[in-house]
C-alpha cells in the first residue's frame, strides 16, 4: 500500500501522473489534476540530496526557506501565490517543505519572487 504524493491518502493502486511538470505517484482522484503517465519506464521524482538544474547549477540548500520567506515578506497566502506562479497549491506547499522543484517550476518561482534558488558560484 502506498501514499498519494498529492493528498497523502493511503491507496493500494497508485498511478503515475505529471502535475505541474513534476511526475508523481497519485491516487485515482488526484490523477485528474494532471496527465496520467502510461509509460512503464518513467521515473518518479523523489526528494534528492543534490539535484543539478539549469546548466550545471545546484539548488541552494535553503531554497525552501527562500521561497517561504519571499512569500511571507509579500504577505501572500500559499493558495494565492500558487495561482499567481502557475503551480498547484500542493506543489508549492511541498516545495516550501523541501521538495526539489523541476527546472521549469524553479524558474517560475524565481521570476515571480525575483529571487535566486540556486547556489552562488
Amino acid at each position: 500500500m502506498g501514499e498519494c504524493e498529492v493528498c497523502g491518502k493511503a491507496v493500494s493502486n497508485l498511478k503515475r501522473a505529471e502535475i505541474d511538470g513534476v511526475i508523481l505517484e497519485v491516487c485515482d482522484n488526484c490523477v485528474k489534476l494532471g496527465k496520467e503517465m502510461s509509460e512503464p519506464g518513467r521515473v518518479v521524482m523523489k526528494r534528492k540530496t543534490i539535484e543539478t538544474l539549469e546548466e550545471g547549477k545546484e539548488l541552494a540548500d535553503n531554497f525552501a526557506e527562500k521561497v517561504r520567506k519571499a512569500r511571507d515578506s509579500r504577505n501572500i497566502k500559499q493558495d494565492e501565490a500558487a495561482k499567481r506562479i502557475g503551480v498547484s497549491l500542493s506543489i508549492l506547499r511541498r516545495i516550501e517543505n523541501g521538495f526539489r522543484p523541476d527546472e521549469k517550476t524553479a524558474m517560475k518561482i524565481q521570476r515571480f519572487y525575483n529571487i535566486s534558488l540556486y547556489k552562488q558560484d
